[in-house]
C-alpha cells in the first residue's frame, strides 16, 4: 500500500458511530494526516467541519441524530469542492443514488479495503496538491502584478482573470467600458480615459491576453499640446493622418476675426485671454472624440470623428461660430470668427495637405465675403 507523503499535509475529518470501527481506524488514519477530526454522528462532523475546515471527509452512512448523507449534503451547501469519502455495509441503491445526486466523491463499501480507499486518499491528495499550487502560483503573480506601476490586466476568453491594484485604482468599476474602447487586433495603441491618454500594450499568451497600461498624458501634452489654449498643436497630424488613412475625413478651419485689431488695441495679454475663450467654446460645443487643434496664432482645425457628410459639418461649423458670436469676452465684448468646411477621403498621407488646402480656400472666402460666416469647399472637388 503506497502512501502520498502530501498527506500529511492535509486534515481529514472522520465520522463513525461505531466504536469498535472507530477507535482502531482513527489510530490508522492519525498515522498518515495532519490532523484527524472524530465525530460520532453526521450533526458532530458538521459542526467539525465549520469549525476546521478538513481537506478530506470520510463518513459512514447510516448515524444516529444526523446520517451521512445528510451531513455530506450541508457540507457540500457549504463548500461545493468539498472531498468526500462515504463509506457503508449496504448496498443500498437509494443511498447510493442520494450521494451520487449530492455530488459524493468517492463511495467504497465495508468490509473496507485499505487499498482501494488509500488509492482514493492519494488521489484526493493530487488534486489538493494542485489546486493549492495553482493558488500560491497564482497569488505570486497578484503580488508580482501589485508590485507594478502601470495597471496591468489579465484576460482569458474575454474574462478578467486578474487585475493589480493599480488597475483597479484607476479604473474600478469602469472596466468593462474601457475594454469596450480596446482595438484588441492592435498590439499597441492610444485611448482616452477619464482625460487621461494611456499607451496599451497588448500580448496574447495562448488563451490568455495580457494588456498593461501606461499613462503617457504628460509625455503628450508636453509633445502635442498647445501651452495657451491646452489644445493639440500642429505636431498632432502626423498622427491624425495615420488613425485616418483611407477614411471619409470633414476639417472644420476657423479664424478669428479682426484678430490683429484686438491685439493693436487692447494688448496680446487681452488677445490671449480671446484665444483661451474661443479654445474652452470649441471643447463646450463638440464631442472629446473630435480632435481640436490650435493651427496657427489665432486659426483653428477641427477633425469631426464619425462624421463624412458635409451639410452636418456645416450646421456644426454655425452651431460654434454662433456660440462665439453670442460669447461675451473680457474688454472686448464682441468676437466673431470665420469657417471653412471640408470633407474628402484620406487617400493617402500626402493628400491631407490637399484637403487641408481646400478647406482654407473656403475659409478664405469665407473672410472676403464678409467675415463672420461658414463657407465649404467646391463640391466639384470633394
Amino acid at each position: 500500500m503506497k502512501v502520498s507523503d502530501y498527506l500529511k499535509n492535509l486534515n481529514v475529518l472522520y465520522v463513525e458511530d461505531e466504536e469498535n470501527i472507530r477507535e482502531p481506524f482513527s489510530f490508522l488514519l492519525k498515522k498518515y494526516f495532519k490532523n484527524v477530526y472524530i465525530a460520532k454522528n453526521g450533526q458532530e462532523g458538521l459542526e467539525l467541519y465549520k469549525k476546521y475546515n478538513p481537506d478530506i471527509v470520510i463518513t459512514d452512512i447510516r448515524m444516529p441524530v444526523m446520517d451521512g448523507i445528510e451531513m455530506s449534503k450541508k457540507i457540500k451547501e457549504l463548500n461545493p469542492d468539498s472531498l468526500i469519502i462515504v463509506i457503508t455495509a449496504f448496498s443500498d441503491t437509494d443511498y447510493l443514488t442520494k450521494a451520487i445526486d449530492i455530488g459524493i466523491d468517492a463511495y467504497l463499501t465495508k468490509p473496507l479495503e485499505l487499498d482501494k480507499l488509500f488509492k482514493k486518499l492519494n488521489f484526493f491528495a493530487s488534486i489538493i496538491k494542485n489546486k493549492k499550487e495553482k493558488e500560491e502560483f497564482f497569488h505570486l503573480l497578484k503580488e508580482i502584478f501589485d508590485n507594478q506601476t502601470e495597471a496591468i490586466l489579465l484576460l482569458k476568453e474575454n474574462s478578467v482573470v486578474l487585475q493589480n491594484n493599480t488597475f483597479e485604482n484607476l479604473f474600478n468599476p469602469n472596466s468593462n467600458e474601457i475594454l469596450n474602447k480596446i482595438d484588441f487586433s492592435k498590439q499597441t495603441q492610444e485611448i482616452s480615459i477619464n482625460d487621461k491618454i494611456y499607451k496599451i500594450n497588448i500580448t496574447k499568451l495562448n488563451n490568455y491576453i495580457l494588456i498593461s497600461f501606461i499613462d503617457v498624458t504628460d509625455y503628450e501634452n508636453a509633445i502635442f499640446k498647445d501651452s495657451l489654449t491646452k489644445l493639440y498643436n500642429r505636431k498632432i497630424l502626423p498622427k491624425i493622418i495615420k488613425e485616418n488613412l483611407n477614411k471619409k475625413i470633414c476639417l472644420i478651419m476657423l479664424d478669428i476675426d479682426n484678430f490683429k485689431k484686438i491685439n493693436d488695441t487692447y494688448g496680446h495679454l487681452t488677445g490671449d485671454e480671446v484665444l483661451k475663450k474661443i479654445s474652452e467654446i470649441l471643447r463646450n460645443t463638440l464631442r472629446k472624440e473630435d480632435t481640436i487643434t490650435r493651427w496657427g496664432g489665432e486659426e483653428f482645425l477641427v477633425l469631426l470623428q464619425g462624421t463624412e457628410n458635409i451639410e452636418i459639418t456645416k450646421a456644426i461649423a454655425n452651431k460654434i461660430r454662433s456660440n462665439i458670436e453670442n460669447e461675451i469676452f473680457k474688454d472686448v465684448n464682441k468676437v466673431t470668427a470665420s469657417f471653412g468646411v471640408c470633407c474628402d477621403i484620406l487617400k493617402g498621407i500626402d493628400y491631407f495637405d490637399k484637403i487641408l488646402n481646400k478647406t482654407d480656400e473656403a475659409l478664405y472666402k469665407a473672410k472676403t465675403n464678409g467675415k463672420n460666416q461658414v463657407q465649404i469647399c467646391n463640391e466639384e472637388e470633394n
